[in-house]
């Protein structure tokens, strides 16, 4: 098992994390009251290469979100829970006969208080490098800065401009998943790939409204995503 922990004290905390049998990968969470824990949540989830795992709170409602990619959520069951927070953190163990099991934690910190960056560089001042940025499909790459060279742990945002009707697919090289804009932080000489398609998708179309008065009538709807819209009118037989 791994994940979070949420404390209040040592006798009442909340805990949600993946947790495996070694047949099923379960998402799971309790809460602990005087040390009585009582179940929250306990989902069968879909087993992926990584996993990541997101708490979000709001007064008393908590709602834990799973993803494979850091980019796209799957949002679980929330449930409500009275806790005064002291501390966040993350854990891992093993319960039962299962063999001991080892976690390494790369770093923790607050995003209001970031560590940047994350971690150590492996290049040293005055080293300078490239970023080439290759594009499959129709749309382009936005780097800003957009610069011949590079400084050692200078940040660069890279923002994929889909051509209209494309999206992005995803990144590739020293960059993974659909997050857009991304950001690099330059260690070395970078290569980045990113693919674009054409959207077979139609938006889905919410929130229609029709105001009509004797000279005119006004539509409006919303769409998923940014689109292109147009209304054919005419006469017709009542």
């Amino acid at each position: 098992m791994q994940g979070l922990l949420i404390e209040q004290d040592a006798d009442n905390f909340l805990r949600v994390d993946f947790v495996s049998d070694g047949t099923q990968l379960r998402l799971f969470a309790a809460h602990f009251v005087n040390g009585v824990p009582s179940t929250r949540l306990n989902q069968a989830v879909t087993r992926g290469s990584t996993l990541y795992l997101r708490l979000t709170r709001q007064g008393d409602q908590w709602t834990p979100h799973y993803s494979y990619d850091g980019s796209s959520w799957t949002t679980a069951s929330s449930f409500t829970h009275t806790l005064q927070v002291s501390a966040v953190g993350v854990f891992a163990g093993n319960a039962g006969s299962n063999p001991a099991y080892t976690a390494v934690v790369d770093y923790f910190f607050n995003t209001a208080a970031p560590i940047v960056p994350e971690d150590e560089l492996s290049c040293l001042p005055g080293e300078t490098f490239t970023l080439t940025t290759t594009i499959s499909g129709p749309g382009t790459v936005l780097q800003t800065p957009d610069l011949a060279n590079y400084s050692c742990g200078e940040l660069v945002t890279l923002t994929a401009q889909p051509n209209v009707g494309a999206m992005l697919v995803g990144w590739g090289g020293m960059l993974s998943g659909t997050a857009n804009p991304n950001t690099l932080i330059i260690e070395e000489n970078f290569t980045v790939t990113a693919d674009f398609a054409a959207d077979t998708t139609p938006p889905v179309i919410t929130n229609l409204t029709v105001t009509v008065d004797e000279t005119f009538a006004i539509l409006t709807w919303e769409t998923d995503e940014t689109a292109t819209s147009s209304v054919a009118y005419g006469e017709c037989s009542v």
